[in-house]
């Protein structure tokens, strides 16, 4: 529940950063962080339920650990006020922390697939990449 906490108040941290730079970024960052979260949140209730957990008391509990994402957001927005740079900064620390979480947790679970998973997981990955690149190229 901690790890999900932090990854939530990363998550934050980069919608909040996002505002700093302009209202449409941080509106596009809000919207893709809510998709990548809604399954994300969905699972773990369902991981929470499976562990013994009451329906309410699993979706109290993923509740809890989305407030990390208010107050990363809170922090976010209020470091504008006190850093010139900050939303530099705070994209650098968040695009550190999913690359750290994308290389710890995600990559070896890719080799557990055999070779054939592996590239279709990364070509997944790369997809997702490209289309981050051709949205930015729109905006």
């Amino acid at each position: 529940m901690i790890a999900d906490a932090s990854h939530n108040f990363t998550d934050g941290l980069a919608v909040g950063a996002a505002f700093l730079v302009s209202p449409a970024r941080g509106f596009a960052t809000a919207t893709a962080v809510f998709f990548h979260e809604l399954p994300h949140e969905v699972g773990d209730i369902a991981v929470l339920m499976n562990q013994g957990l009451t329906k309410w008391r699993a979706v109290t509990t993923q509740f809890m650990t989305a407030m990390g994402a208010v107050a990363g957001c809170l922090i976010g927005l209020l470091s504008g006020s006190m850093l010139k740079d900050a939303a530099s900064l705070i994209g650098l620390l968040s695009a550190g922390g999913f690359i750290y979480v994308a290389t710890v947790t995600v990559a070896p679970q890719l080799m557990k697939g055999g070779f054939c998973q592996c590239m279709m997981e990364v070509f997944g990955m790369v997809a997702g990449v490209g289309m981050m690149i051709v949205i930015l190229l729109i905006e």
